[in-house]
């Protein structure tokens, strides 16, 4: 469905969502930091970029038994 038939906020995420991203993860083969800079997030605010990275709790990840290297 085209955003011309339905021009919501709502609309425009899913366009971005289901197409523009994986197609420019395929075409930078999910290099995420390419990604950014064609988006232009590296300029923005955290709270208006596209991609988000979240931080990584690898004791939440893996337990507090197992030694992670550093």
């Amino acid at each position: 469905m085209p955003l011309k038939d339905e021009p919501t906020l709502e609309r425009l995420e899913g366009i971005f969502r289901e197409q523009i991203l994986p197609l420019l993860q395929e075409y930078f083969f999910e290099d995420w930091q390419r990604i950014q800079w064609v988006l232009n997030d590296q300029r923005k605010a955290p709270e208006n970029s596209f991609l988000i990275q979240l931080s990584q709790d690898l004791i939440a990840l893996f337990g507090d038994t197992v030694t992670v290297g550093q």
